[in-house]
């Protein structure tokens, strides 16, 4: 796994993922600046203790459906085992019209 720190590419420290997923996300980055637009990346691998973390604060602050519904349950994300799966934002600048 490669570590997303000092690229640019995350406002977040440890994020890491695979060097397959970084070289796509630099290109990512590259067309979106393009665009005047800003590419961070909100989170990516995850270890099963902290998917299990994640699920049970979905659980505890929605319900177990709605956990379901927006969280992965530990041992089934894609953050967990694969290291490409990564959420991000984008922000791009108004045009002037």
């Amino acid at each position: 796994l490669q570590s997303l720190d000092g690229r640019n590419l995350s406002p977040k420290r440890g994020i890491k993922i695979r060097k397959e997923a970084l070289n796509a996300l630099v290109e990512m980055k590259k067309a979106a600046e393009s665009e005047k637009c800003n590419l961070q990346v909100i989170s990516a691998f995850r270890s099963y203790n902290t998917q299990q973390n994640v699920f049970m604060h979905w659980v505890k602050e929605f319900g177990i459906a709605e956990a379901q519904r927006i969280s992965a349950r530990p041992g089934t994300s894609q953050h967990a085992y694969k290291g490409i799966s990564m959420p991000y934002w984008r922000r791009c600048e108004q045009s002037a019209f």
